[in-house]
C-alpha cells in the first residue's frame, strides 16, 4: 500500500518557481479576501473611474461619494466602511472647497475626515507625484490615527498633463503609478474622467483604459427624480432620493445646477435579484 500523499506547503514550493505561485488547496488561507468600501459598488483598496459628460455632475456625486465614507454613514441606502478621504482637487480646488462647505453647512456637519489638496500634481511625467501622494497618506494616518479609505484624483485630466489620452503607453503608465499608491497604501483611487464628444461611447481617450480599471461608474442624466430601473438610485445622502435633498445644497454653493437630476448606475445590490 503506497503512503498518503502530503501535498507540500503553498510557501516553499512556489519558490521554485520565477512567477509567485499559490496551490488551489491552500486558498482558504491564504487568498486575498475581498471587501466593500460602498456595499455593492465599490472594494476597498480597488481602483475605480467616475465619468461623465461636463456638467454631468461628476464632481457633486464624487463629493457625495467621499462625504459619507468620511462620515461612515450610508450612501444611497447603501452601507459604507468609515475612513478618512483625501480629495486631490487638481482640476479645481476653490470649486471643490465650496462645495464641500456647502455640504456641511446644508447637513449640518462638520467632516474632520475628509481632507482637500489644492497641489498640482503629475502622474505622468515622473513618479514624484506618486511618491508625494504617498508620503502623505502614510503620513495622515500616523498623525490621527486612522485609516485612508478613499484617494480621489479630480479630474483624471489634469493630472496627467502630457499624457496623450489615446495612447495606451501613456494611459498605462499613469494606470501604473495609481496601482502602486493603491497597492503601498491600501487605498481605494478613484479617478475622475469626462466622457468624449460623444457621450455614449464612453470614457474620453484609450479605449482600454475601462478595461484595465476594475470599477467604472458614470452618472446619466434622467428626467424625472426616482427611477424604477434597480440599476439606477438617484444622487442624495443617506439614500434620500428627494430632488430638494441634492439641489438645494448644489445651490447653496453657488454653481451651475444641471437642469436633469443626476443618477448613478450600480450593479444591482442582493435586493434587487
Amino acid at each position: 500500500m503506497s503512503a498518503k500523499h502530503t501535498p507540500p506547503s503553498a510557501g516553499p514550493q512556489a519558490e521554485k518557481y520565477p512567477l509567485r505561485l499559490k496551490r488551489a488547496d491552500t486558498l482558504k488561507t491564504t487568498r486575498a479576501v475581498i471587501t466593500e468600501l460602498v456595499q455593492g459598488i465599490l472594494t476597498t483598496k480597488g481602483l475605480s473611474l467616475i465619468y461623465g459628460a461636463s456638467n454631468a455632475a461628476k464632481t457633486f456625486i464624487t463629493i457625495d461619494l467621499a462625504s459619507a465614507i468620511a462620515q461612515g454613514c450610508d450612501w444611497m441606502g447603501r452601507k459604507t466602511k468609515a475612513g478618512m478621504v483625501l480629495y486631490l482637487a487638481v482640476e479645481s480646488p476653490g470649486s471643490v472647497e465650496n462645495r464641500v462647505h456647502a455640504y456641511q453647512l446644508h447637513y449640518d456637519v462638520l467632516m474632520p475626515n475628509l481632507f482637500i489638496s489644492e497641489s498640482q500634481v503629475n502622474f505622468f511625467q515622473d513618479d514624484e507625484g506618486a511618491k508625494a501622494v504617498i508620503e502623505t497618506l502614510k503620513k495622515l494616518e500616523k498623525e490621527h490615527g486612522q485609516k485612508v479609505e478613499l484617494l480621489v484624483i479630480d479630474t483624471l485630466a489634469c493630472a496627467t498633463p502630457g499624457a496623450d489620452e489615446n495612447s495606451g503607453r501613456d494611459m498605462g503608465r499613469v494606470i501604473d503609478r495609481a496601482n502602486r499608491i493603491r497597492e503601498e497604501c491600501g487605498v481605494h483611487v478613484a479617478l475622475v474622467h469626462h466622457t468624449g464628444k460623444t457621450a455614449e461611447a464612453g470614457a474620453r481617450g484609450w479605449s482600454g483604459l475601462v478595461a484595465w480599471i476594475r470599477q467604472s461608474r458614470s452618472p446619466k442624466a434622467q428626467e424625472s427624480a426616482t427611477s424604477k430601473s434597480p440599476r439606477a438610485a438617484t444622487w442624495g445622502r443617506r439614500g434620500n432620493s428627494k430632488a430638494s435633498t441634492s439641489e438645494s445644497w448644489k445651490s447653496a454653493a453657488r454653481t451651475s445646477v444641471p437642469k436633469k437630476l443626476p443618477v448613478w448606475c450600480c450593479p444591482p445590490g442582493p435586493e434587487a435579484r
